[in-house]
């Protein structure tokens, strides 16, 4: 009875996943990839299932493959240098690579396999953890049906790759080991806790794990007063006592969130659910959860978890709580759960609850979630109770639990499904470029059609504006780099035109390429549309070509000297088109053209811009334009643009000789007026690949700390030994000054200057500049007081753990001989 729901368990998460590892198929936002302008043409577009994704392309997975790599090579890794300049590494517990799943994931043959393999192994254990825990205390079909709705629920659905899974999976196996621990409080029990609450802390999320903790007091308070035993004082300091023992034992992360914590700037996050009770309620009916199907409103549990669950928590109401533990616990739970994520008690009363006031709360959809699937379980449990044919009881069960599969499995899909490998971070041309050619302590900038800032990360390419809480140093300096950087608190998505690679910030940083559209070597007019944005018709698409004809007027009102036309063009999904476009521009009441390009339409990408290089630059003065498009001698193919329906004060459109208010979606670019001392050096399908011509190959010399470097302040200094949190520099030099590292440096980095210990000076605020008079050696070392002091810390919990469990085995063995008969 326990190792069937074991094997349904596993077999329901390998079909909601749905991936052949063995036709090389994966699990992942992989999909939000090929919808970037950056990867189309490296891989065939595909539906994208969910946009809001992200986070696992640009921030989770880029620091677990550095961190596979360096395991994999034999070192540990401490210290990531590829994001933001350099991070702590896996000691750090949010980047989640303390966990079974990511141990999987380095230890797999390839990390498309090790993530699919990390991720099945989660939603099972899911299941399984929710199945063992309701098995303590109802039979085995409820708490089966129970287990899988906390498996595919909608919190675990939406945030899967997260570190919101990867911690809470571990609530249902803690409160398991409670349970058990209340009922038979053994030493072997005792570990069960251990083990369990250390697996919560580890999991990434620290308010999931405070969210989750909170859950298993709220149970120990129902076993106090349903499932009343002798001693309970003892169960309780016993528990208090194993939560002191897995924080013991995971002393490293815990010293390194800290002090991690410490040096972020937390003042834009604050508590509070965007959530509101009687206007997001829907969201746990089928219709509105599959209609908006956001990450962080998810809470669908099925309509046969929902309606037995609020059946559950009636049941209990209706009997005044006379009921057992599994009864009262839901409610009390779900009644958390519901004040939460609706934020019924405003945020300002429960400031004083830590982890409260820093965390949208709507987190505590876990909560909810699980509170429903218990209640669940334990209604149809008390069903089972009344009913008196066992083979109807069983009979009704499976189709229920099928049902809940069925159901569950389809919104599950809406976020989560099989993805071919190649989509795992394809190999395109202009970043193996970057790959081959940039130094150490080099990096670039790359704006959003390389999605958020930091997904190159998963290349090995260094980002300084990578995904993350950014430091006061960054944050003080971001200005300087680009315009509008942040599209959240801790996130940037940069328009290519929004970069200032003339800052003189770009070569301090060793930015080196910049990676993005045209608006990083041209700026651009585009439409301007009357009335409020926010208020305008969406895009269209005009009618087919080559079956009609169009004409793009414009108009300038000062000189303006054309380089590239640029238009979203669209193949109704096709690729690989025969013909030419061609794009004629002509000035009104002139019969010639003034300019004629054609592009190839096989180079044309589904719903991208087409660029229209002009063969020369083109003056044009103020006065009216137009240009038409035209596609020839592609066959049976059909080719369109897209365009807003709306009146516009500089362009209008004429389609089949009837003009119409609206405007294609277009750019008439020029070159940008100074980009600095970067120059284009290539390009793929519209992305641009611009190198600094003034970066340091790596560290640097300067004078002074106010002083701005160049291609030779790198010169006189030399990186030997490099490895991520290890490395050494000569200075060659003969003037005083400083040299200066463009990383980031924190809290247990070592720096010595010819053996003696020095404290770097801070250049720009934030990089370290050691001070030298002449020729120098100086090294860089990366030792954490978290792993100086807290391996100890943890070694010596460990050793009393292990004496702990000699004296009980020693004296389980004394006792048993004692009660053995004696000879005669």
């Amino acid at each position: 009875m326990t190792l069937l729901p074991m094997m349904a368990c596993f077999a329901v998460a390998v079909a909601v996943l749905g991936a052949n590892p063995f036709a090389h198929q994966t699990v992942g936002p992989f999909d939000l990839l090929a919808s970037q302008g950056a990867w189309i043409d490296d891989v065939p577009p595909v539906p994208v299932r969910n946009m809001e994704r992200s986070d696992v392309l640009d921030w989770l997975l880029p620091s677990w493959l550095h961190a596979r790599e360096v395991l994999r090579a034999g070192s540990l890794p401490i210290w990531d240098p590829v994001p933001k300049g350099g991070q702590r590494g896996m000691q750090n517990l949010v980047y989640s690579e303390l966990t079974p799943a990511f141990a999987i994931f380095a230890a797999s043959p390839s990390p498309p396999l090790g993530f699919y393999l990390a991720t099945l192994f989660n939603l099972t254990v899911l299941g399984w953890g929710g199945f063992f825990w309701l098995r303590r205390r109802l039979s085995s079909l409820p708490a089966l049906l129970g287990g899988l709705a906390l498996m595919l629920c909608g919190f675990h659905a939406a945030w899967l790759y997260w570190p919101h899974t990867m911690t809470s999976m571990w609530i249902a196996w803690l409160l398991w080991a409670v349970d058990c621990w209340w009922e038979n409080p053994r030493y072997k029990q005792f570990l069960g806790m251990v083990v369990f609450s250390a697996l919560l802390i580890l999991g990434g999320f620290p308010f999931v794990s405070l969210l989750g903790f909170g859950a298993v007091v709220l149970y120990l308070l129902c076993l106090m007063f349903k499932d009343s035993r002798s001693r309970w004082q003892m169960r309780i300091a016993g528990f208090v006592l194993a939560l002191v023992a897995s924080a013991g034992l995971c002393a490293v992360p815990l010293l390194s969130f800290a002090r991690w914590l410490s040096d972020q700037d937390i003042s834009l996050r604050h508590g509070g659910s965007p959530l509101q009770l009687f206007g997001d309620l829907h969201y746990l009916l089928p219709h509105f959860a599959r209609s908006e199907p956001h990450v962080e409103s998810t809470m669908y549990v099925g309509v046969v978890v929902l309606l037995a669950g609020i059946t559950g928590w009636l049941i209990v109401i209706v009997r005044r709580l006379r009921v057992p533990v599994m009864g009262l616990f839901p409610l009390l739970l779900g009644l958390i759960g519901l004040t939460l994520v609706f934020e019924i008690i405003p945020d300002g009363y429960l400031a004083w609850v830590p982890g409260l006031s820093n965390n949208a709360w709507s987190r505590a959809i876990i909560l909810l979630d699980m509170s429903l699937a218990a209640a669940a379980a334990y209604a149809l449990d008390e069903w089972r109770r009344r009913v008196n044919s066992r083979a109807l009881f069983v009979g009704a069960m499976l189709v229920l639990t099928g049902c809940q599969v069925l159901d569950t499995g389809s919104l599950f899909r809406q976020f989560n499904g099989p993805i071919a490998d190649s989509y795992f971070y394809p190999r395109d041309k202009l970043i193996t470029y970057v790959q081959d050619h940039i130094g150490p302590f080099q990096s670039v900038v790359a704006d959003n059609n390389f999605l958020v800032s930091g997904t190159l990360g998963a290349y090995g390419i260094h980002e300084w504006l990578a995904h993350g809480f950014n430091s006061p140093f960054m944050v003080a300096n971001l200005a300087q780099l680009a315009d509008h950087p942040f599209t959240t608190p801790t996130a940037t998505a940069i328009e290519a035109e929004g970069f200032h690679l003339a800052s003189p910030m770009m070569a301090a940083l060793g930015i080196r390429y910049a990676m993005g559209d045209s608006g990083l070597s041209y700026d651009s007019l585009t439409p301007v549309f009357q009335g409020d944005a926010s208020a305008l018709p969406p895009n269209q698409p005009i009618p087919p070509l080559p079956d009609h004809s169009v004409t793009q007027k414009f108009s300038l009102d000062h000189d303006y000297r054309l380089v590239v036309v640029t238009v979203r063009l669209a193949t109704y999904g096709e690729s690989g088109l025969k013909g030419q476009v061609a794009l004629q521009l002509y000035r009104d009441n002139f019969p010639a053209p003034l300019a004629r390009v054609a592009l190839d339409a096989s180079s044309i990408r589904d719903n991208m811009m087409a660029s229209f290089q002009l063969p020369v630059p083109l003056d044009l003065a103020p006065g009216k334009y137009s240009f038409t498009l035209n596609y020839s001698d592609g066959g049976q193919n059909k080719l369109t643009a897209w365009y807003k329906p709306a009146d516009a004060t500089n362009c209008s459109l004429v389609i089949d000789g009837n003009a119409m208010p609206g405007c294609l979606d277009m750019q008439l670019s020029r070159l940008r007026s100074s980009i600095g001392p970067f120059v284009t050096i290539a390009s793929n399908h519209g992305i641009q690949l611009l190198e600094n011509t003034e970066v340091p190959s790596g560290p640097y010399f300067v004078e002074r700390l106010d002083q701005w470097p160049d291609r030779g302040s790198s010169s006189s200094v030399v990186v030997r030994n490099l490895k991520s949190h290890d490395f050494d520099l000569e200075y060659s030099g003969t003037r005083a000054g400083y040299v200066v590292v463009p990383m980031n440096i924190v809290r247990g980095w070592r720096v010595t200057l010819d053996g003696r210990v020095v404290q770097p000076a801070n250049y720009l605020g934030g990089l370290p500049a050691v001070k030298v008079n002449a020729g120098a050696s100086i090294k860089f070392r990366y030792m954490p007081y978290s792993i100086q002091y807290g391996k100890w810390i943890s070694l010596l919990t460990l050793l009393i753990l292990l004496l702990a469990a000699s004296i009980v085995t020693w004296r389980g063995r004394s006792s048993r001989a004692s009660a053995e008969p004696g000879p005669g």
